[in-house]
């Protein structure tokens, strides 16, 4: 209730008095009530009409309220109150970050918020603006007082969160605050350094300092001097937290209590103990992003490996929105066209962003699917200039891929240059990725996934111009305009490993590595959001597995996605590890895809005829008659034992094929098939509308693509796991069981014994004659190979070698002491005095304690390196090497043709690859990391729901209301077609204090991407002010006096109609143009967050909105000046 005081003498005979409101409501829906004392109090009628019933009055054609919950999916409908069954369609997941710092402002004290959401950071005491890890900057904090505070609190810490960032300390030897977010008395959460030298995610149950505490430490060191991905997770229904180092889960722990800290979100610093700032970080911050719910383990590793720009060439507009969500759109020049494969370019047209991909001082990878319509002369794809040069240039060089990076920004600078072993043909595509690797000095080029040349680079520098596409700068001008297609293309601020460029290469559709530790549930790792859920039966998690975890399966259990995640009316490949518990009789379904009656494939045991083998099956029509099949030879499946199956159809050769454990085992003619509209199913299938088929066993590594597989790519795929795998958990016997599938057991001998392990059983070395020796070599050792263990020595005197593979006179390789160090040593031949180089550790061994070690070798880089506890601890050059064909043995290694170096202490989980490990799956071997492919189509939400909406008012209970946030990167529309939509009133609330602008509302002929025909478009201007634009013939525009990016919420309506063009804020007419009736008669679909702004006048940074929308509404009449100002009004 309002009480005025009414400055007049007191009312002596009229007890009531009625008046009507002034701007334009009925008297009915209010009235003053007068008292004797002099005063009148304001009283709400029953009947005052809500805000949305004020919009449903006047005929709104739809009209969104904002008030879903967010979605992973972009295609989740915006609900329509108008009534007339119009939903609206989110472009983008809704479930995006509720506070995201990119720090790349580069001067003031405010740092934008870019989640939409409307909360800026304010920088105290000096932080510095520096040079970052994403976009164009950072934020270098002192260690003394420097701290960016919100203007209020990210997440709710008494619920679900996540937080994170990027770091680059300078220090680790104390207190270091990432992250926290102020209680009273004590942060609600604390990311940080601990005092110990080791990333922290710390919780109090209570809001005081003598609260439990529960925390999570990484068990590895932090590494000073280098940039690393941290974050950290809050699960309220399960009560866990999460850490994550580099996109990697290091640790978890449940806590007893929860509460909400209502203090505003902080950078560098914490609170502790009466309100005390304290902890201040050294060092640099970049990408703060924070979350109102609990990512998922996919989710962190996406947002560790997003890519700095990506560019996927959707066709459009010529204005390329950038898909990494780091605001580095691109804008196309000249004469491009779209086709369904990308940007075709015919040798007079680029493309260049707003800002740099990469910083080029520093490791960096470029990557595109490239088809050249020449081969003659330099074609460009990608590069990035300074002045004079491009500081690297990714081309095709007179029918050869190559990858060069300058050593200085001048005319004729020193170019390293790598050269792929693939020609560039003309008219035949291909993948093809530069790598600059800092830390190695050294450039690296990749055609269609496998790595072709290795050059060395020892001079960079940080080119300052944007990135470009079809062209590069040298001598101080432009060449080399590319000629036909670019798809794709993404800039990463790293270096990618070669089984990473393997994947981007041939990403696939949907992967599924169950580290997730959900018994109902498998998140997808590609990052394309197909999520697979238990519809009915039992599946349980499994943790070890054959890479992690597992899903084990049973009876009737199995797992679905939504909808089909394949188009099987061509091309596909399937590929699983598969663990099968039972060979009774028929046949069990590891993979399928369901049409109406019958899977359009299965990947399966066969065993309906006693056959027991591998098999991949293909349906030519959604029924069950003239399947094609694929099956191995009778007997070839094995039970207990981990098997690596591959199916591929390839429908341009009419056959399909069945890998087993990476090699061809069958093939099968296939002439017709069928596009099923199910869902991909883990665990069983569907014949004659019959669900079954259940599988027996575990699956693990299961993955999708919408392409052909060939030989090598699944050699690889199979080659990624490993060759010898001992868990060493028998406790009896004289056997280690070979759990990788090649059954290549080890056998003790000369007294070795059981004890106990680091999980659960080691075995014993007395330190004279104990040994494990493999019935075969399981690597070659002329090749890059990979092996680990753990190590817990009794003795560090002497040289003692846990593992080793021998030859006739020497090993090839050795794993263990010398010097009182960690070493890993390999010779250059089989001789009784041959020359070694060894990588050697700083850490020293302890005795009685359990070390992991991993021993690398790369062929390919000449290099060895050696890992303790997951960590790069030593390395040297390698340029001689030899194959030792005897088996591998634990506990000696063979010198001058005699068994020695006996080791004296336990051994346990030994694991051998015929790869070389990069650091992330060296770190998953010690517990490090969870080991996992990193997604490269990284969930990149573009909205977020759920924030406070505009309509609070309080006499009409209201305060539900909320909003959706947008970043700048997705739009909402509607997906009904308007024919010339005139008169017509778009109206909305906004909110925004970016700097970026965008587009409010738009009229479009593409609903949801951006290119064609738009008109009526209604945006905050490159001032703050907002525009109004239509295309009558000629461009006409109206612009309101003042800006409003203040981040308060603000009511806009603009309408074109008999009354001409104008435009309401906050209820009021600000301006308005009476001779401008009519706008562009076309056909198409309204949007609102996002269109194209490219040609209109003041053209803001962003096309699309950053900021907070809600009650989105579109008319088709003109509103009055009442009626935009009662519909104001109503938020009463």
């Amino acid at each position: 209730m309002l009480a005025r005081a009414l400055r007049s003498r007191p009312w002596l005979v009229v007890p009531v008095v009625v008046l009507a409101l002034l701007a334009g409501f009925p008297a009915a829906y209010g009235a003053f009530s007068g008292s004797t004392d002099g005063t009148a109090t304001w009283g709400t009628a029953a009947s005052f009409p809500t805000y949305p019933q004020h919009v449903a009055a006047d005929g709104a054609r739809f009209h969104h309220r904002s008030d879903e919950t967010g979605a992973f999916r972009a295609d989740s409908a915006a609900a329509d109150s108008s009534g007339n069954n119009r939903p609206g369609v989110y472009g983008a997941p809704t479930d995006g970050p509720s506070t995201w710092y990119r720090f790349d402002d580069g001067s003031g004290t405010t740092a934008a918020d870019s989640s939409g959401s409307v909360n800026p950071g304010t920088l105290a005491n000096g932080p510095a603006w520096a040079g970052g890890h994403l976009g164009t900057g950072g934020l270098s904090f002192d260690g003394a007082d420097d701290v960016a505070t919100g203007a209020a609190g990210a997440v709710d810490t008494g619920s679900s969160f996540t937080v994170a960032a990027w770091v680059n300390p300078t220090t680790a030897g104390a207190h270091h605050a990432v992250l926290s977010q102020d209680g009273n008395a004590i942060s609600g959460f604390f990311l940080k350094n601990d005092s110990s030298g080791r990333w922290e995610f710390t919780t109090y149950d209570t809001d005081d300092i003598l609260a439990g505490r529960v925390r999570v430490q990484a068990p590895a060191q932090t590494l000073v001097n280098r940039w690393t991905h941290l974050a950290a997770v809050y699960n309220d229904p399960t009560g866990e937290i999460r850490l994550y180092v580099d996109g990697a889960s290091v640790g978890r722990a449940w806590r007893g209590g929860d509460w909400s800290a209502t203090g505003p979100l902080v950078v560098g610093a914490a609170r502790w103990g009466a309100g005390t700032r304290t902890d201040h970080f050294a060092g640099q911050i970049d990408d703060v992003r924070a979350y109102r719910r609990a990512l998922n383990d996919t989710e962190v590793a996406g947002l560790a490996a997003q890519p700095s720009t990506w560019w996927n060439f959707d066709p459009v507009s010529n204005t390329q929105p950038d898909h990494s969500g780091s605001g580095n759109p691109g804008s196309l020049q000249g004469t491009a066209t779209f086709t369904a494969g990308g940007v075709t370019m015919s040798g007079d047209d680029h493309g260049v962003g707003v800002r740099p991909g990469a910083h080029t001082d520093r490791s960096f990878t470029v990557a595109a699917s490239v088809l050249p319509t020449a081969s003659t002369g330099v074609l460009a794809v990608a590069s990035q200039p300074g002045a004079a040069a491009s500081a690297f240039s990714l081309t095709s060089n007179a029918g050869a891929w190559q990858f060069g990076l300058t050593g200085a920004d001048t005319s004729s600078p020193a170019t390293a240059v790598a050269t792929g072993t693939t020609p560039a043909t003309a008219n035949v595509t291909a993948h093809v990725a530069g790598v600059y690797s800092d830390e190695a000095d050294e450039i690296r080029i990749y055609v269609d996934g496998r790595l072709e040349d290795v050059t060395t680079a020892t001079a960079d520098w940080d080119a300052p111009g944007p990135l470009n596409v079809g062209r590069l700068l040298s001598g101080g001008s432009y060449s080399g305009l590319f000629q036909g297609r670019i798809n794709d293309l993404k800039v990463y601020p790293r270096a990618l490993a070669s089984d990473d460029v393997h994947d981007l290469a041939n990403a696939p559709v949907a992967r599924y590595d169950f580290e997730q530790d959900s018994t109902a549930v498998a998140y997808d790792g590609s990052g394309n959001g197909h999520t697979l859920t238990r519809p009915s039966g039992t599946t349980t998690w499994w943790p070890s597995a054959q890479r992690g975890g597992a899903m084990n399966f049973s009876t009737d259990g199995y797992l679905r996605s939504s909808g089909p995640v394949l188009d099987t009316s061509t091309s596909y490949s399937v590929s699983a590890w598969v663990y099968l518990t039972s060979n009774a009789a028929w046949n069990r379904t590891a993979v399928s895809q369901d049409g109406a009656n019958t899977s359009a494939f299965t990947l399966r045991y066969n065993n309906w005829d006693s056959g027991n083998a591998w098999a991949f099956q293909l349906q030519p029509s959604d029924s069950t008659a003239g399947p094609s099949t694929a099956v191995s030879g009778a007997g070839s499946a094995t039970m207990n034992r981990w098997t690596h199956l591959a199916g591929v159809y390839d429908d341009g050769a009419d056959q399909i094929r069945l890998y087993v454990n990476g090699a061809l085992a069958a093939t099968a003619a296939a002439t017709a098939d069928f596009a099923a509209t199910g869902s991909l199913n883990l665990g069983s299938s569907l014949y004659d509308g019959l669900r079954g088929d259940f599988w027996p066993g575990h699956l693990d590594g299961v993955a999708v693509y919408q392409e052909v597989l060939t030989a090598a790519d699944v050699a690889a795929l199979h080659g990624q796991a490993p060759v010898l795998r001992w868990d060493v958990n028998e406790g009896t016997g004289t056997n280690l069981g070979d759990r990788s599938g090649n059954n290549n057991n080890g056998t003790m001998a000369n007294g070795a014994t059981w004890a106990a392990g680091r999980d659960s059983n080691a075995v014993s070395f007395d330190g004279v004659d104990d040994q494990v020796t493999t019935v075969a070599a399981p690597v070659r050792t002329d090749t890059g190979f990979s092996v680990s263990l753990w190590a817990y020595p009794a003795s560090t005197s002497a040289t003692r070698i846990a593992a080793s593979q021998n030859g006739t006179y020497g090993y090839a390789y050795a794993l263990g002491i010398a010097g009182g160090k960690w070493v890993f040593s390999m010779s250059a031949g089989d001789s009784s005095s041959p020359t070694v180089i060894s990588a050697t550790s700083a850490a020293t061994p302890v005795v009685s304690t359990w070390t992991h070690l991993t021993a690398v070798y790369d062929d390919t880089e000449d290099r060895i390196r050696l890992y303790v506890n997951g960590v790069l601890d030593g390395g040297n050059t390698v340029t001689t090497d030899w194959h030792a064909a005897g088996p591998m043995v634990l506990g000696w290694a063979r010198a001058a043709g005699a068994s020695t170096h006996r080791f004296q202490g336990r051994v346990d989980e030994v694991y051998a690859f015929r790869r070389p490990l990069n650091d992330i799956e060296a770190g998953a071997l010690s517990g490090l990391y969870a080991t996992r492919p990193l997604p490269h189509r990284p969930h990149t939400p573009g909205m977020t729901a759920r924030f406070t909406g505009a309509l609070q008012g309080a006499q009409q209970g209201q305060q539900g209301s909320t909003a959706v946030a947008f970043n700048g990167f997705g739009n909402a529309y509607n997906p009904v077609a308007s024919t010339n939509p005139a008169p017509f009133t778009v109206e909305a609330w906004f909110r925004t204090a970016a700097k970026a602008g965008g587009a409010i509302f738009g009229f479009s002929v593409n609903p949801a991407g951006t290119g064609g025909q738009r008109d009526r478009l209604l945006y905050v201007d490159s001032g703050g002010r907002i525009t109004l634009g239509v295309y009558p013939g000629i461009a006409r525009t109206i612009r309101s006096p003042g800006a409003y990016t203040d981040g308060a919420w603000h009511h806009v309506a603009a309408s074109v109609g008999p009354a001409g063009m104008k435009l309401h804020v906050d209820g009021a007419l600000v301006v308005s143009d009476p001779a401008v009736t009519a706008a562009e008669n076309f056909t198409g679909y309204w949007r609102w967050g996002g269109a194209d702004l490219g040609g209109w006048p003041d053209r803001p940074a962003s096309d699309y909105f950053v900021g907070a929308l809600d009650e989105v509404a579109v008319y088709p009449t003109q509103l009055t000046d009442q009626q935009v100002a009662r519909h104001h009004a109503a938020n009463h």
